[in-house]
């Protein structure tokens, strides 16, 4: 992703998210780590035309863990991230949505 926003001036909205903690979109349960895979990528202009913060929608994850760890290069865990937050009422420590947690930003055109 770094080639795309350096290379072409894309606009990640996520990076806007204060906290690194927040930032996270995919949980890997196998590892129990949290990661950003998931991007809304944006030019300068509709960036600059669009101020608002993205919103990461995290309630399919399993409540199969109290918490995870931030992912970090070579497979190191990170910080402690808790996991316990609001989730839709079918999942369970077996049901999920899924792994992956939507990402959703409002434009303005």
């Amino acid at each position: 992703m770094k080639p795309l926003v350096r290379d072409l001036g894309l606009k990640n909205v996520i990076d806007r998210i204060p906290d690194k903690t927040k930032k996270w979109t995919h949980w890997w349960d196998g590892k129990n780590v949290v990661s950003q895979i998931d991007y809304i990528l944006l030019s300068a202009k509709l960036a600059n035309d669009s101020p608002g913060l993205p919103y990461i929608e995290r309630r399919g994850i399993s409540l199969s863990k109290k918490y995870s760890y931030l992912a970090l290069p070579g497979e190191k865990k990170g910080e402690k991230i808790n996991f316990q937050f609001d989730r839709f009422p079918e999942v369970t420590n077996e049901i999920e949505a899924s792994d992956h947690c939507p990402v959703f930003f409002e434009l303005r055109l």
